[in-house]
């Protein structure tokens, strides 16, 4: 066992990718996972993650914008209490860009449920 092996034993061995959200671009994916997990991202920041399909490939979608996990909350919050969850929701998200100097902006909509 190697020294990254013993530091890091509980390291996801088969991530996705990230899909980043370039702006002014939309995007249709579809959730692959019920609700979003709790990971430490860079400088060890708390940040959700899900596991998302965009144009039929694997991605992690971090939600560490506050607009973006918002959005997404707001869309989960109603499907739980009719005890539902995200899995294959597909959704329409657009990165509106920044507005001010540190804030990006989405719009998200669902597109369809399988």
């Amino acid at each position: 066992m190697s020294w990254y092996e013993r530091a890091f034993p509980s390291r996801p061995t088969e991530m996705p990718p990230t899909l980043e959200l370039k702006v002014c671009k939309k995007y249709t994916i579809t959730f692959r996972e019920k609700t979003p997990r709790i990971v430490r991202a860079g400088y060890r920041r708390i940040t959700p993650v899900i596991n998302i399909e965009c144009e039929g490939k694997p991605y992690s979608l971090y939600l560490s914008h506050v607009d973006l996990a918002r959005r997404i909350l707001l869309i989960e919050r109603p499907l739980r209490k009719k005890g539902g969850n995200l899995l294959n929701l597909t959704v329409k998200i657009h990165n509106k860009g920044k507005k001010g100097k540190r804030n990006y902006f989405y719009d998200v909509e669902v597109a369809c449920m399988l």
